[in-house]
């Protein structure tokens, strides 16, 4: 049976899993994070409490960005007829974009509902952002149960996070098509999940991702295109690096997606510096960095001949990058909005090359 009581400040995704699995079910969530992925999989755990197929209108939906806060608690206390003889959690009422509603004025009768919710009913609110200043999110953070929905900050955490999708499915992935993914697709857990559903269907009943696999599942041009700048970054080749930065831009690719295979290069070759300045052997060094096993030593040799006082400036450089970009409208699709974004990540590469 669910526990009223129970309150929490940013649980993880597998520690609501284990709750629900538990039936320790609390009445109001919030999911929290300005990953969709992660939100999207809270939102599908708490689903499962009552998606039997049995129930029509046993989960409902409420835009925060339309609804008031007068509609949320009407449809969380509206109960079918048969949860009269139900137990448990029989309706979940899902409010995306609930940051919307933190400004209203007519909050009385949404904060009397947190004060005494229905037991039968899981309300579950979604913002990927929240002004904490907000009476109205002080009260939820009181009584709700918030789920932590941030993107992951480390490729440590990314590269958990691949392994567990899978795993969870039913399927395990081999440690370099995890290196494979991280520089095709980023860090972006979104984009990450699509080409991980890509993949399963791919390997069939094998059950293992490989490399390979993702070879022949992923984009050739693009894929192509990734290489090849992140080969001429680490060669030093500024010529070609523009040129290749470039291609991807023009085809389509958001700066920030390339900014993240270029964040990844810097970090593989700052790795490879103090691997070299170790003096542990060749081998040993290459297993401690990822990547294609023929790049890596490439990296590698660039790491020896670079300074690596230059090379830690890179990853500076990337994170100014990425403060820029994100914080201009020009990191959005379109060639002439895409123009700074362009000038900042050429500036990037020529400070790479010339590490």
């Amino acid at each position: 049976m669910a526990r009223r009581g129970q309150k929490a400040a940013g649980i993880t995704l597998p520690a609501l899993r284990k709750a629900v699995a538990a039936d320790d079910v609390a009445p109001v969530y919030l999911l929290l994070g300005e990953e969709p992925a992660l939100r999207r999989r809270a939102t599908e755990c708490l689903r499962t409490l009552v998606d039997d197929g049995e129930s029509p209108g046993a989960i409902v939906q409420i835009d925060g960005s339309r609804a008031t806060l007068a509609e949320i608690v009407d449809e969380a206390r509206s109960l079918p007829l048969f949860s009269l003889m139900a137990e448990g959690v029989v309706r979940i009422v899902t409010v995306p974009n609930f940051d919307k509603l933190l400004g209203s004025d007519e909050t009385e009768e949404f904060l009397a509902y947190l004060a005494d919710p229905v037991g039968a009913t899981c309300v579950v609110l979604e913002a990927d952002k929240v002004d904490k200043r907000k009476t109205l999110y002080k009260a939820v953070a009181k009584t709700a149960v918030i789920v932590d929905c941030a993107p992951p900050t480390s490729e440590r955490d990314v590269s958990i996070w691949i392994e567990a999708t899978l795993r969870n499915a039913g399927y395990s992935i081999e440690p370099d098509a995890v290196a494979y993914l991280l520089q095709m697709a980023g860090t972006r857990l979104t984009v990450l999940e699509q080409e991980i559903e890509k993949a399963m269907l791919y390997v069939g009943e094998s059950g293992t991702v490989r490399a390979a696999d993702l070879e022949g599942i992923m984009g050739r041009t693009r894929e192509h295109s990734v290489f090849e700048l992140t080969d001429a970054l680490v060669k030093g080749d500024q010529e070609s690096a523009l040129r290749l930065l470039n291609i991807l831009l023009d085809d389509g690719e958001s700066p920030i997606g390339v900014l993240a295979m270029i964040g990844w290069i810097c970090r593989q070759l700052v790795v490879a510096g103090d691997l070299v300045a170790s003096g542990i052997p060749r081998k040993e060094a290459m297993q401690g960095i990822a990547g294609r096993w023929q790049q890596r030593g490439e990296i590698l040799d660039r790491a020896r001949r670079a300074s690596r006082g230059a090379l830690a400036r890179t990853l500076i450089g990337c994170a100014e990058a990425d403060l820029f970009i994100k914080r201009m409208r020009d990191a959005r699709l379109g060639a002439d909005r895409l123009r700074p974004a362009r000038g900042r990540l050429e500036a990037l590469c020529r400070q790479i090359c010339a590490a």
